[in-house]
């Protein structure tokens, strides 16, 4: 595993718009999100950066931004998975803990009381629409921001070894992407806080499409997201 940052950081200043349009999309996540599970919630992306797709579990198991993580590919994680379809093509991933996970949902299955047969299959479904509800409120604002059609299918749920959950999409993009757009997230939920991962892997023609609709938006005085 690396020693130092894992993270590149080229094409900065136009990460800025994907940030703040990201930023905005999972401000509006949080508010869905809190109607579904009973409870006010809060999503912060304080940092994102380009991922070099060989480091992916590295940086989707801590804060790449500093140094790498010392859990590896054998940890055992709850990765919710949406594949992204229209101009933009690739893959979405959220990233957590199970114990987090499961904690994300305890208000709505708390409320709903299901019999015990049903429990697991009811906290297995609230935690796909968790991340459909992430995911459809990121790329919707790529999509206001861009004018590009971007949608998720639909969701699918896994607790796995981080390294089984990523195999999927690093298999299907590693022979034609270098990077992956790897987001730090901050989920607070009443007492509840945690560190999650986002991860945006779209084809290279993808990204690059975004980052160039983003700029030139800004760069035309058009609405900053």
């Amino acid at each position: 595993m690396s020693n130092g940052p894992i993270l590149t950081m080229r094409r900065a200043r136009q990460l800025e718009a994907v940030h703040r349009a990201i930023t905005m999309g999972l401000g509006v996540a949080a508010d869905h999100l809190s109607s579904f599970v009973g409870k006010p919630i809060t999503i912060e992306a304080p940092r994102l950066g380009l991922c070099a797709v060989d480091h992916l579990v590295e940086c989707a198991l801590g804060s790449a931004f500093d140094l790498a993580p010392e859990r590896d590919a054998e940890s055992v994680m709850t990765g919710i998975y949406l594949g992204v379809t229209g101009d933009v093509e690739g893959h979405f991933l959220m990233l957590l803990t199970p114990d987090d996970a499961r904690a994300l949902v305890a208000p709505l299955i708390a409320e709903l009381d299901p019999p015990a047969d049903k429990r697991e299959d009811l906290i297995h479904s609230a935690q796909g629409e968790v991340g459909n509800i992430t995911a459809s409120g990121l790329l919707n604002a790529l999509a206001d921001a861009t004018k590009l059609r971007i949608g998720p299918s639909c969701p699918a749920v896994v607790t796995d070894m981080a390294g089984a959950i990523l195999e999927m999409p690093l298999l299907d993009i590693a022979q034609v992407a270098d990077e992956a757009l790897y987001i730090e997230t901050n989920i607070t939920m009443d007492a509840f806080a945690t560190t999650g991962a986002l991860a945006l892997i779209p084809r290279p023609e993808g990204l690059d499409a975004l980052i160039r609709a983003l700029t030139a938006t800004e760069a035309r005085g058009g609405k900053r997201v």
